[in-house]
């Protein structure tokens, strides 16, 4: 089962789905005619691989391992076209759409 949220709650949900070990993906659906996707694919669903709180910050992942947010040189801000990359919590409400929460834990690695 997947929950959605508003920007109001994501920094509450997001940190509790980590301190959960939940799994949280995070989706683009604007128009496909928009250009202010700033090298982030349409209706795509991105990996949120972290929430930083004192930083207000999410760290994303592209399961393509390309197509990362872009600078204004077109480029990927961190200089490396690896699909990984991070954003402030308010690029990140501007920029995507939705936000689904695990139901389940995910495995432990260790």
């Amino acid at each position: 089962m997947l929950m959605f949220t508003g920007h109001d709650t994501t920094r509450e949900r997001m940190q509790a789905a980590f301190d959960e070990k939940r799994v949280v993906i995070a989706t683009i659906n604007n128009d496909p005619r928009s250009d202010n996707r700033e090298g982030l694919p349409d209706t795509h669903a991105y990996t949120v691989l972290g929430f930083d709180p004192a930083a207000d910050t999410v760290e994303l992942r592209n399961p393509h391992a390309k197509n990362e947010h872009d600078g204004p040189d077109g480029q990927p801000l961190d200089g490396k076209e690896d699909g990984k990359f991070t954003l402030s919590m308010e690029e990140f409400n501007r920029l995507f759409s939705n936000v689904a929460y695990g139901g389940a834990p995910f495995a432990s690695k260790e």
